[in-house]
């Protein structure tokens, strides 16, 4: 994530089309995209439409200051990008990679007030992306994996392939893992064991069985959330979010059983003021 207030170029950015390519996620382990966000209305009224940062290409920002200082990303999504248009550009091929069986990691990282939680959740009060054009990297996710896994038992029913996911809610804050989905519990541990790896113990798990059922876990988590006024932002997340869905699957083929499970993790990292 990148913020784009400063005190350069007043003129309007240009405009950058993101191509979706899901070969690009599958020849690389990890991706970095930038987001740019708008100007807010603050930000403005105090300086006008001047600007910190200019995007040279769709890989490529320079910050505008002395000297200029030019990056390379994977990715940069200019400000004018739907949220409907990232997801199908980052969020498509992170739920193919899931339904293939792998772990997979979204987080969003970056000052406070650049746009983060707009990112991953966004407006998730008022529906799913098929009338809320505001909601975010989450909620898309969800909905587009259990329509992949309606398609895929449709497919293959004669392999008997069946599906279970459950969703966990966690936040760190104060250096302490707390449960979203029971806010009674709190100071959880974070424990190692052969059988399933990193995990953090005694920590809620609900079974969902479609996108509805994991949006309201992840509403009802997210008013459990930390949030304190900062200088950028009157509302401002104040702790690290994880919202993880682990996805099995079974089925059967020439006789033999088949089990494949992974983890989907979005992340939704404090801001920083720095």
């Amino acid at each position: 994530m990148l913020s784009d207030g400063g005190d350069d170029d007043s003129s309007a950015p240009a405009r950058f089309e993101l191509q979706e390519d899901p070969s690009f996620w599958k020849d690389n382990n990890v991706q970095v995209v930038i987001r740019v966000r708008p100007l807010s209305s603050s930000e403005i009224s105090i300086q006008g439409n001047k600007r910190c940062v200019r995007q040279d290409n769709g890989q490529s920002i320079t910050w505008t200051g002395h000297p200029e200082s030019r990056f390379t990303f994977d990715l940069v999504a200019d400000e004018h990008i739907t949220q409907e248009s990232l997801f199908k550009v980052a969020g498509v091929p992170m739920v193919e990679n899931c339904m293939a069986g792998y772990n997979s990691c979204m987080f969003a990282y970056g000052q406070t007030g650049s746009g983060k939680t707009h990112t991953m959740l966004g407006d998730i009060e008022n529906g799913t992306r098929r009338n809320n054009e505001h909601c975010g990297m989450t909620p898309r996710v969800f909905e587009h994996l259990f329509l992949r896994i309606q398609k895929e038992k449709e497919i293959r029913g004669d392999e008997k392939l069946s599906f279970t996911c459950k969703c966990s809610f966690l936040e760190i804050y104060n250096e302490q893992i707390l449960d979203l989905l029971n806010p009674n519990a709190t100071n959880l541990q974070l424990r190692e064991d052969v059988k399933r790896g990193m995990h953090v113990e005694n920590l809620t798990e609900h079974e969902v069985s479609n996108a509805r059922e994991a949006m309201q876990q992840l509403i009802e988590g997210a008013a459990n959330r930390k949030v304190a006024s900062t200088n950028m932002n009157r509302a401002s997340s104040r702790s690290h979010s994880v919202f993880t869905c682990l996805i099995e699957s079974k089925w059967e083929s020439q006789g033999i059983k088949h089990h494949r499970f992974s983890h989907l993790n979005l992340v939704d990292l404090a801001g920083s003021e720095r």
